[in-house]
């Protein structure tokens, strides 16, 4: 892997370009870390103009607020990012408590 400090992404269809140590810094076990560690990187297939694919739906790594948690939370389980997970089942809590509050009487399924 070539040691540039520009990455560029196509996740799902759309490009992202960041630098490597913002990929690998803050969740060093991430899926994303780990692909660009430079000793020992996770190999991945490219496009071809260069950009690392990943086959998965771009809208989850960019904010976004009508994202729902149930599906945040499955993508940052996707892609590893283990220290947000504690904010969004705080944020599932708190929409549940919201919901039961105007919904007293609907049986809610646990988010997963």
């Amino acid at each position: 892997m070539e040691d540039s400090k520009w990455v560029t992404l196509n996740v799902g269809g759309v490009i992202f370009t960041t630098t490597r140590s913002t990929l690998t810094s803050r969740e060093p076990n991430s899926m994303l870390a780990r692909m660009f560690n430079t000793n020992q990187p996770i190999k991945s297939d490219r496009d071809a103009q260069g950009a690392y694919l990943i086959d998965r739906n771009h809208g989850f790594l960019v904010y976004d607020k009508h994202i729902s948690l149930a599906g945040l939370s499955m993508e940052a389980k996707f892609y590893g990012f283990h220290g947000i997970m504690g904010l969004i089942e705080e944020e599932k809590r708190k929409e549940i408590a919201r919901l039961k509050r105007f919904l007293p009487h609907y049986a809610f399924p646990e988010w997963q």
